[in-house]
């Protein structure tokens, strides 16, 4: 389910295009059986960063970078690839 979340926030393409030099942010909120996630979609250089909370109030801060999500879920680290067809999803929407 967790992994699912990253892939689907991960394809979700920004909404407005950056300025030169700064970040562009979108906000997302998404539900993975009957689990709400909310927070922050950020991209730079390449690596898409995702941070917020699922409704229990547990934190994440994931990035996704050459087909490999890495990161903290609550207190856990995380690290698993990025499935080669969502990858391919990835890539092309950038």
């Amino acid at each position: 389910m967790f992994k699912l979340f990253v892939v689907a926030v991960s394809l979700t393409a920004a909404a407005s295009p950056a300025l030169a030099g700064e970040v562009a942010s979108s906000p997302f909120r998404f539900e993975a059986n009957g689990t709400t996630f909310a927070g922050t979609r950020t991209e730079d250089a390449g690596v898409i960063t995702l941070r917020g909370q699922e409704q229990g109030g547990k934190p994440f801060r994931l990035k996704v970078k050459n087909n490999r999500v890495t990161g903290t879920f609550g207190a856990s680290p995380v690290s698993f690839p990025v499935p080669a067809a969502q990858a391919d999803m990835v890539t092309a929407l950038r």
